[in-house]
């Protein structure tokens, strides 16, 4: 398991908050599962926060059925991306998933607020919307935090998709 750090503009040393997600990278033929918060215009790998107490699989697979409505099993704990910023350490754990059923979707109230949406993209695609981070110049956890997705996804697609001798 591979473990990338990524410092944010402006970081002034050790975080007052951590905040430890599990994220889900699954996949059907070429395409990529992620989700879409409309009302930001902001696209992420699903998953989200990890309970105290919760296993990094056990916190994967409920974010992920939560989220997405779709049982994941977690295959691999590929990437942990650590993001510091002035105040806050986001650690983030990616998983290969394969599918594994139906499950009920449960979103909480600020992703039916911010309109959360499910989208099965090809991955090329999705590794190309991640890398136009620049466009978020003026909002830097956004801006990282497609930085850290591109990140995954790269690594990814490195590991373990053929992309044909691409």
């Amino acid at each position: 398991m591979e473990t990338i750090e990524i410092c944010g503009n402006g970081n002034a040393g050790p975080a007052h908050q951590v905040r430890e997600t599990c994220r889900g990278i699954v996949m059907t033929e070429d395409r990529v599962l992620l989700t879409y918060l409309r009302k930001l215009d902001q696209w992420f790998i699903p998953g989200g926060k990890r309970e105290e107490a919760e296993t990094l699989e056990a916190c994967c697979i409920r974010e992920l059925a939560e989220e997405t409505g779709y049982r994941v099993i977690p295959q691999t704990h590929f990437l942990t991306v650590r993001e510091t910023y002035p105040k806050w350490l986001y650690i983030s754990h990616y998983f290969v998933c394969s599918m594994d059923g139906q499950a009920q979707a449960h979103l909480t109230p600020y992703e039916e607020q911010m309109g959360l949406e499910l989208c099965w993209m090809p991955l090329n695609n999705a590794l190309a919307l991640f890398s136009h981070r620049a466009k978020y110049s003026e909002r830097e956890v956004q801006r990282g935090s497609y930085f850290r997705e591109y990140t995954a996804l790269s690594s990814f697609r490195k590991k373990y998709f053929y992309t044909g001798g691409k």
